[in-house]
């Protein structure tokens, strides 16, 4: 009778676990992938209708100052794979440019940064941004991977020969992004090569901007000052204790053109002898006779007086309002409205002369 040798399930499970693994390492070593520029390397262009491209002044860092989708194309290069997923790398070529570190469209992500001469920042950055899912593919000399598909010449399930991944050039925009507050205007020639695309260590695409040159131009809108605002005479029972007011005082107005500027329009009040103040009271100059009052202003029809805050124009200064937003078409000013009143600070009251010294600093965003 012959003898029967058991076989141990662990060291068959151990047999098993080793033959699926080896598998898998030998589909992973058939996933080579390649670049195909025997038609020509892809280039991708983008030209904006103007070189002159015109923005809100004190528009935040991150705004996007203009785009343009694309627009030329030539074919074409292209990375394909035969199995598994393909490694593309992209750079680009220009010198004095900061490459982003992260992937996306808020703030400053996917935003290459363009220096001056001497290493500042220039305040102007581009993106390109895949319109499919409204992010940047960019992360500069970092790289990403794609899905794969066939050889030229072999059918792929569902989809081309070629497998153009992210750089298929129908959904792309290039932007054109503020990096910083002043600065300069860099200028980019005809046929600038922003990024390029490397397989296997084949350039096989590349993403140019055509225009000659691009400059930005700050705009800012015109504005007519009101002058002094005579509050009148005020008796001092009209006041029953701190805190306590008079009535609103005459209108003023502050007229603002913005005729050809397409902005949001902010503006800031300021205590012109604090500007630390933050409060919504403006203390008496120094030039009064009267104590134990100050001012109080607030925008016609408003819910409030207004804060005080820094004399400055940048987005997102403290006690920062907004006025109205300027599409660029108005052909006249636009009537800012206020009114002013005095408001009790102290127990006491010394009739007097009352005089305030308040500024104001308009931020187009």
């Amino acid at each position: 009778m012959s003898k029967k040798t058991a076989v141990p399930f662990l060291a068959l499970v151990k047999r098993l676990t080793a033959m699926v693994l080896l598998g898998l390492f030998s589909q992973a070593a058939h996933a080579a992938c390649s670049a195909d520029v025997s038609r020509g390397e892809q280039q991708i262009g983008f030209t904006f209708p103007s070189s002159l491209i015109n923005a809100p002044r004190d528009a935040p860092i991150g705004t996007v100052l203009a785009s343009v989708t694309t627009n030329s194309e030539t074919r074409s290069g292209g990375a394909w794979c035969q199995q598994g997923r393909t490694t593309v790398t992209l750079s680009t070529p220009l010198t004095n440019v900061i490459a982003p570190t992260s992937a996306g469209t808020s703030g400053l992500d996917g935003v290459f940064i363009l220096l001056n001469p001497n290493g500042s920042n220039s305040g102007l950055g581009f993106r390109i941004v895949n319109t499919r899912n409204n992010t940047s593919n960019i992360t500069g000399s970092t790289t990403f991977t794609f899905g794969a598909c066939r050889q030229p010449g072999t059918s792929a399930a569902g989809g081309s020969s070629y497998c153009w991944g992210v750089f298929t050039p129908l959904g792309k925009r290039l932007e054109i992004v503020k990096t910083a507050n002043g600065g300069g205007a860099p200028r980019l020639s005809i046929g600038a090569t922003l990024l390029t695309g490397q397989a296997e260590g084949i350039e096989y695409v590349s993403f140019n901007l055509l225009n000659s040159s691009l400059s930005v131009v700050p705009q800012t809108c015109t504005v007519t000052q009101p002058g002094a605002v005579n509050m009148g005479a005020v008796p001092s029972k009209t006041f029953s204790g701190v805190g306590s007011t008079s009535g609103w005082g005459p209108d003023f107005t502050i007229g603002v053109n913005c005729s050809g500027v397409a902005a949001k329009v902010f503006m800031v009040l300021s205590d012109a002898q604090n500007s630390a103040n933050t409060t919504s009271t403006l203390p008496l100059s120094s030039s009064s006779t009267a104590t134990g009052v100050g001012f109080q202003i607030q925008r016609k029809n408003g819910s409030g007086p207004i804060r005080f805050g820094p004399d400055s124009s940048l987005a997102g200064t403290t006690n920062q309002f907004f006025v109205f937003y300027s599409a660029g078409n108005a052909t006249g000013p636009t009537s800012l409205v206020f009114a002013a009143r005095y408001i009790q600070t102290d127990a006491t009251i010394k009739p007097g002369t009352a005089n305030g010294l308040a500024t104001f600093t308009m931020s187009y965003q």
